[in-house]
């Protein structure tokens, strides 16, 4: 399959450039911001520059519409507790039982509804924990999920290592940041012989509101989300 564009454009020889999009990076609106329209509306517009010429194909989860011979391959990377924890949000099913993930209810009420890890600081408190309350199979759960063995949830399943591993050993690697994302998009333009722009806004799509509990998170907890995190780290 392809990730729809905008516009088409024929990059120059040594200049092609493959977007690979992980999930809950701002990864939907640094796409919009190149063209792409996965999770974009008729409204988001491109941004100007080399960039969004360049980066002609895309790499989300099962859509690899990147030739072998990309050029360079774009990553956003996030602190990855951060990233963890809106994965985990954007799963967990709302009040009335609904899920943005609906097609994959039977893996996802595993997690949230069966083992009732219903924020991520719980999760790693109950089910990360050696004297944590979960059963063996809840802690086994939670483990996989979050080194990405099962997909109970999809971003937390297409992880950094996936994506690594995907594509062609010793690619050429370009990185923006999601919590510096102006100034790291102003520094590729700059290698592929741009200009720097300033007061860049990209569009905001394919997020879950998060609730007060979502950001309550222990030292202890934090600890033990980052051992199950290699992949990420």
């Amino acid at each position: 399959r392809k990730v729809q564009r905008l516009r088409n454009f024929e990059p120059p020889s040594g200049h092609s450039i493959c977007y690979v999009h992980v999930g809950k990076t701002a990864g939907s609106s640094i796409g919009c911001a190149l063209g792409f329209r996965l999770h974009c509306n008729d409204k988001m517009q491109y941004l100007p520059g080399r960039l969004p010429k360049l980066a002609t194909h895309a790499f989300h989860k099962d859509v690899y519409d990147c030739p072998v011979s990309s050029d360079y391959y774009l990553f956003v990377v996030r602190d990855p507790l951060t990233r963890t924890r809106s994965a985990f949000v954007y799963g967990r099913p709302n009040e009335d039982g609904r899920s943005f993930e609906e097609k994959r209810w039977e893996d996802i009420k595993q997690i949230y509804l069966d083992c009732s890890f219903s924020t991520i600081h719980e999760l790693a408190a109950s089910g990360l924990a050696e004297d944590g309350g979960s059963s063996e199979e809840c802690k086994q759960r939670a483990r996989d999920m979050l080194r990405g063995e099962v997909r109970y949830e999809e971003h937390l399943f297409f992880n950094y290592q996936y994506y690594l591993e995907s594509i062609p050993h010793n690619s050429k690697i370009l990185i923006i940041r999601t919590e510096h994302m102006e100034e790291d998009w102003n520094d590729i333009e700059l290698e592929l012989g741009g200009r720097s722009r300033t007061n860049l806004t990209f569009p905001h799509s394919n997020s879950k509101q998060k609730e007060d509990r979502d950001y309550i998170l222990g030292e202890e907890e934090r600890l033990l989300l980052c051992h199950e995190l290699c992949v990420e780290i």
